[in-house]
């Protein structure tokens, strides 16, 4: 028989543990975390739709209390993750194939780290990440302007993608990504290089240096 939505995606309990729009990006985010952080272990990293991005999850937890202890570990450690409940029929899906996920290191199991001694607070919000630098400037609104700009010209190689920027001296960088390699990101600037014409080089932002989403 066919199953139904609420068959196939039971109620279920997870921690969120970021935000993000595209997969290749949570996957990367995700090994970033579980890397350091010995409550990963056994567990597995899913997505969610939620609005115009997805929620980054691990688990799920046989209850939301196991859900809430981890989440409350992460937290004291300068993390940013709370527990949540999808309902039935909810659309949870796995980002990795099944028992594939990245688990903790030998290093981190051995110390029960939670993610405060493997990775600090401004790691665990902005790991090591690859983006692809397409400009420069001082002001948000103007960096906005262009990325849209630069959306229109090359629509297909903008697809699915989202604007950045990180501080960069007196004025910022203007990022698309992030992408799971330099290589994933050169090819996007193939991309759109051919599409639309745009210039730009790949970057690599350091563990603990802030990437923040341009506002629509």
């Amino acid at each position: 028989p066919v199953q139904s939505a609420a068959e196939l995606h039971p109620q279920r309990n997870w921690v969120q543990i970021a935000t993000g729009p595209q997969q290749s990006g949570l996957r990367f985010t995700y090994r970033q975390m579980a890397r350091g952080n010995a409550g990963f272990a056994g567990r597995e990293g899913w997505s969610a739709p939620f609005g115009r991005t997805n929620r980054l999850l691990v688990g799920p937890f046989d209850t939301l209390r196991e859900a809430q202890q981890l989440a409350s570990a992460m937290r004291e450690a300068g993390g940013d993750a709370f527990a949540w409940r999808s309902s039935a029929g909810e659309e949870v899906t796995r980002l990795f194939a099944e028992g594939e996920s990245p688990q903790p290191s030998t290093e981190a199991r051995a110390a029960g780290s939670s993610g405060a001694e493997e990775v600090p607070a401004a790691e665990a919000s902005h790991p090591a990440r690859f983006w692809a630098q397409i400009g420069i400037g001082q002001q948000r609104n103007a960096l906005r302007f262009t990325y849209r700009q630069y959306a229109r010209r090359a629509p297909e190689a903008f697809e699915g993608q989202s604007g950045w920027y990180a501080a960069w001296n007196n004025t910022n960088r203007l990022l698309v990504g992030p992408f799971d390699s330099l290589r994933a990101a050169q090819a996007f600037l193939t991309a759109a290089a051919a599409e639309g014409e745009i210039d730009g080089h790949t970057f690599r932002s350091d563990n603990g240096q802030e990437v923040a989403p341009l506002s629509p």
